[in-house]
């Protein structure tokens, strides 16, 4: 004969077995997933930030790897360069779904801290990048080492390695542009200017791994402070690794005066890249897909359908603030779903244009 005792034992057993087979685990991270990144920064040039396009494979143990291409936004009324670069690194899962990945973008010479979320069932991602991110997509805001001296003047360096990254993504420079600035006051306003025009040079290491050499010259430093912050305009002329560039900075400059002497720092404004990302199975695209162009720092806008034939021809209409344009070219798909496009326009056979895609 059992008892109630035995009855509610018997019968908390059950229950607590049927908890336990229902009981789930969160989303994970396991698959390629085709990603889009938009890294802003805004200045009053333009000269920053940029897009990445690619593939990350989540190997479900706590690693990634993939390929990316990389655009960067330029100022200029000329096309900025581009590079591509395998990706490595590692991430996290959290129980409610989120994750952090760390990534190194090897040949564009930056790594990425990303707080990511799962969508979709796992079949997307989203995310933005967190502190610790580092490179020409996401460097520091001051311009160092900073420049240190007398109230009157304040002179010390400023890396070339910035500046050729900047134009060369993935290269390296050694050595330092040094600089002179003098300051004059205007009706209460404290100006720092270039006494003469800087210049610099040293051996750089280039995107391919060659060596090579690069030189600069900053020809004019503007920075107009009020009490103890202020604004700055500097533009830079850079050579190396087979080419030459003619950048314009601007941002914040503060100072800072100390027992040891006065600092002057510059600071670019601040930059955020965000991102999302569907899973991709790697196949090429086939079909009529719409799309959306978007170009900075001088906007514009198209709205395009692309007809992909299945054996790498294309065809295009689009719409924009010029009107309606008619492209055709070709396309190229790889196996892991990335792929080129080379679209001409029709009316105009002398102009071309390239795209880095991502099947998902």
């Amino acid at each position: 004969m059992k008892t109630p005792w035995r009855h509610l034992a018997w019968l908390g057993s059950v229950l607590f077995l049927a908890v336990s087979v229902f009981a789930q685990s969160g989303p994970s991270l396991n698959g390629s997933y085709a990603f889009l990144a938009n890294v802003k920064e805004y200045d009053s040039f333009g000269d920053t930030g940029g897009a990445v396009v690619g593939i990350l494979n989540f190997d479900g143990a706590g690693n990634v790897s993939g390929t990316a291409a990389l655009k960067a936004r330029t100022g200029e009324p000329l096309e900025s360069n581009t590079a591509s670069s395998p990706v490595r690194g590692t991430y996290t899962m959290n129980p409610d779904g989120t994750a952090n990945a760390n990534l190194d973008f090897t040949d564009f010479g930056f790594s990425a801290k990303l707080a990511v979320v799962i969508t979709d069932g796992e079949k997307g991602i989203q995310f933005v990048d967190g502190p610790g991110s580092t490179g020409p997509l996401a460097f520091p805001l001051a311009l160092n080492p900073i420049l240190q001296g007398a109230p009157e003047a304040v002179r010390g360096v400023l890396p070339a390695d910035f500046f050729l990254q900047r134009f060369r993504p993935g290269a390296q420079a050694a050595g330092t542009i040094p600089l002179l600035l003098n300051r004059t006051y205007n009706d209460g306003v404290a100006i720092y200017s270039l006494a003469a025009p800087a210049t610099g040079s040293g051996t750089a290491t280039c995107p391919n791994g060659t060596a090579g050499n690069w030189s600069a010259t900053i020809p004019t430093t503007t920075v107009v402070m009020r009490n103890t912050s202020g604004d700055f305009m500097m533009p830079v002329l850079i050579s190396g690794c087979g080419g030459q560039s003619s950048r314009n900075y601007a941002g914040l400059a503060n100072l800072n005066i100390t027992p040891n002497g006065t600092s002057l720092v510059l600071h670019l404004t601040g930059s955020y890249s965000s991102g999302t990302g569907r899973t991709t199975t790697g196949a090429p695209p086939q079909g009529v897909y719409g799309v959306q162009l978007l170009g900075e720092p001088f906007p514009n806008a198209t709205m395009q359908t692309m007809n992909f034939d299945g054996s790498g021809g294309i065809t295009s209409s689009g719409i924009g603030p010029a009107g309606t344009i008619a492209l055709t070219g070709t396309y190229t798909a790889n196996a892991d779903g990335t792929g080129t496009i080379s679209f001409v326009q029709n009316a105009n056979p002398t102009a071309v244009q390239t795209f880095a895609y991502v099947a998902a």
